[in-house]
This record gives structure tokens, sequence and C-alpha cells, in this order.
């Protein structure tokens, strides 16, 4: 695995923006997440690794989503950036099959590349001001990742 962090002292380079349907049929916009940590999960179906990546994701999105009433807010959003050329519909029952709650984007390998992704799964995590704080290819286990969330945390504060 390969990590890439922000975080030296000056601000980190700013993410590139996306307006990106969801399979809800909803659309997700980085510019209007500002002010959050964002987890950007970089995968397709396809991806072996993918499927050990995404359940971690889901979790800790499960149990961010129970905890919204915290003192600290609301400050956490994941969403999940399909790189898959096959339909939408493929990649909504894919999702769907495997049971995970975390909002999922069309995206493509264009984003990608902006985002500086070289593999499959990446993680890009966002800070609150919008710059990129990390960038990991390969799996990151629950703990590596709220480690990464805790640092974002404690800049912002």
């Amino acid at each position: 695995p390969e990590a890439d962090r922000g975080g030296t002292g000056g601000p980190n380079p700013p993410a590139p923006d996306f307006d990106l349907p969801l399979i809800d049929g909803h659309s997700v916009q980085l510019q209007a997440l500002r002010g959050k940590i964002v987890i950007l999960d970089f995968w397709a179906t396809w991806c072996t690794p993918c499927e050990v990546q995404m359940p971690v994701l889901d979790a800790l999105w499960r149990d961010h989503d129970s905890l919204r009433n915290r003192p600290q807010g609301d400050d956490l959003m994941i969403v999940g950036l399909s790189v898959d050329t096959n339909p939408v519909a493929e990649v909504a029952k894919w999702i769907e099959e495997g049971g995970f709650d975390y909002p999922i984007a069309i995206a493509n390998q264009g984003l990608a590349m902006r985002f500086g992704v070289i593999g499959f799964p990446t993680l890009v995590i966002v800070d609150p001001a919008g710059g990129v704080h990390t960038r990991h290819t390969g799996v990151l286990s629950r703990p590596e990742t709220e480690a990464i969330l805790e640092e974002n945390r404690a800049a912002a504060a």
C-alpha cells in the first residue's frame, strides 16, 4: 500500500471539485461538503481488495450515523466513487447485494486520475477546508482510518 500524506504545516493541496450522480438518484458535490472531513473511496466491482475496504467504511458510516448528535456535530461524509464502466443498474445491484449503506456515486477514470489515483481501492481524505490530507492506495483498517480522522479533527480545532 502507498500513502501520501498532506498535513505538512501549510495548507493541503486543493481537492478537485466534482458534481456526480449517486446511485440513489441524488447527487453529491464535493464543494458543498466543505466544513466536513470527506473520505472518498475510489473502487470498482471487479476490484477484490475493494471488497475488503468497503465493509470497513460501511461500518464506520453506520457507527457515525448513530453518533450524529455528538458535540462536534456531523463532521464526516463518506462517498464511494465507482469507476466501473458497467451500467449504473449493475453497480447498484452489486451495492445492494453487499448491503452497503454509505453513499455511492458514479465516477470515472478521468476523475480518479485528477485525484492521483494509481490503483484500487484508493482512499482520499479531504480536510474540512477542501484540501487533500491523505491519499492511500490499498486497504486501510478501521484504526488507521480513525487515526487519520482524528488528525483532521485536531488540525481543525
